[in-house]
């Protein structure tokens, strides 16, 4: 592989793993909208969803 084509890859990955998904900006809103107590649910969802996830995997 050549050094330009590395380079590429890492900047992707990079990318990649600072853009939040979906899951995180679902949480994001419902902890602005209705405070942190109120969100302990979506996150609770997001971990079981997470879970089932990597057990069917």
């Amino acid at each position: 592989m050549s050094f330009n084509l590395i380079m590429l890859f890492v900047l992707t990955v990079i990318i990649a793993s600072i853009i939040p998904g979906p899951s995180m900006l679902l949480a994001l809103t419902h902890g602005m909208r209705y405070g942190a107590k109120k969100t302990i649910a979506s996150a609770m969802g997001n971990v079981s969803v997470t879970l089932v996830q990597a057990s069917i995997s």
